[in-house]
């Protein structure tokens, strides 16, 4: 995902209940909002904003003009 101007990877799942996070929203403050509990991680840190869940795991990306690259 882009997030002012840099590109961010993050686990798709919450740490909370498992559901995809990529059917949630993105708020102003960089956080991904998890859809089914409200859950919120940072996208830099992977970071659970409130310590009710477990962070997130981050990847590396490197964006190059052959492509993007996520280390995993």
């Amino acid at each position: 995902m882009k997030h002012e101007g840099k590109f961010l990877a993050v686990s798709d799942r919450c740490t909370h209940n498992g559901e995809s996070l990529s059917k949630g929203k993105v708020n102003h403050l960089g956080e991904i909002v998890c859809p089914w509990h409200g859950h919120q991680f940072n996208l830099k840190s992977g970071r659970e904003i409130q310590e009710r869940s477990s962070d997130l795991e981050c990847f590396p990306v490197k964006v190059e003009q052959s492509g993007f690259y996520l280390g995993l």
